[in-house]
């Protein structure tokens, strides 16, 4: 949402109509959240992967400490 709002403070009125046309696809991609999916199989945001990852991460350390 940080995005979007910063997009639509800029002076986007003093733009040409393709800068324009610019900021509105971003301030309406911006509003989606992003997504992964595993072959159509699953669905998990990026939030969900990266605490996923740092998880498995944290695991594999912890392995190679004791091993």
């Amino acid at each position: 949402m940080n995005i979007a709002l910063s997009a639509y403070d800029s002076p986007w009125y003093n733009w040409t109509k393709k800068e324009r046309k610019l900021i509105e696809i971003i301030t309406f991609r911006s509003q989606r959240a992003s997504y992964l999916s595993a072959g159509k199989f699953s669905y998990m945001s990026l939030h969900a992967f990266s605490s996923i990852l740092s998880s498995a991460f944290s695991f594999f350390t912890l392995l190679r400490r004791v091993v």
